[in-house]
């Protein structure tokens, strides 16, 4: 029997991303809501903190590597 292998697409990468993050929100929101009874207000402002906080990390981070990478490397990332 032949295997078939998934066709990689920028599409698809995207559709994973973006399960991939509405399951972890998902299980965060179901987690706090059933195990500790918050109501749906404070959810909503823990998970939007919590994302915001590691967006920003990320970025500084990125922004501390590209200060770090010789320009030639800089110019093939444009």
């Amino acid at each position: 029997m032949k295997r078939g292998f998934r066709k990689i697409t920028k599409k698809s990468v995207e559709d994973d991303y973006e399960h991939n993050v509405w399951m972890a929100i998902e299980d965060i929101w179901v987690e706090m809501y059933a195990s500790y009874g918050m109501p749906p207000e404070v959810i909503r402002d823990k998970i939007e903190f919590l994302v915001d906080a590691y967006i920003q990390f990320i970025e500084s981070e990125t922004a501390k590597d590209l200060h770090r990478m010789a320009a030639h490397k800089k110019r093939k990332l444009r």
